[in-house]
């Protein structure tokens, strides 16, 4: 019998009934599509996000809900694993925002918590502190963290406090 040489992992295959296979099997001829069209699919997955982005988002935040211990050992492994960029990011961040990190600053000394989510009531949660405006580092919220999560989106989807 004749045998041919795979296109992919170049290894030598005694062809089935078929004289024009180039595979030695189909996991071969996948990767090798793959390879062939990588700009195709980078195009398509990049179209694919940008229309299903909110759906991600969603999900995405319910994952990391529902598996915490898992999102936190993600965290910080990502951390440890690229401690000099986080603390880069941070540096620049705090240059950028210098009334958000004098109002943490403030705040986190000055300000105790209160026994329970000011807005969902759950007391059962972690609790965090949240400010309406950083030019007033004491007027500040105690929420949970799905509430807080949720008073930044509103925030950044342009939704004002009196809408709340």
């Amino acid at each position: 019998m004749k045998s041919n040489k795979c296109l992919n992992c170049k290894k030598e295959f005694i062809p089935n009934y078929r004289s024009t296979q180039k595979f030695c099997h189909n996991g071969c001829y996948q990767e090798y599509w793959k390879n062939e069209n990588k700009q195709h699919l980078s195009n398509y997955k990049i179209l694919w996000y940008l229309k299903h982005r909110q759906e991600v988002i969603k999900r995405s935040r319910d994952y990391s809900l529902e598996n915490p211990l898992k999102f936190k050992k993600w965290n910080r492994d990502s951390f440890l694993n690229n401690k000099d960029k986080y603390l880069e990011r941070n540096k620049e961040w705090r240059k950028k925002n210098p009334k958000k990190v004098k109002a943490q600053h403030l705040s986190q000394y000055n300000i105790k918590l209160k026994s329970s989510c000011e807005i969902c009531g759950d007391n059962n949660r972690i609790l965090q502190r949240h400010h309406w405006n950083y030019d007033k580092p004491l007027m500040v919220n105690t929420l949970c963290i799905p509430c807080h999560k949720v008073q930044h989106q509103r925030s950044s989807w342009g939704v004002s406090q009196n809408e709340i």
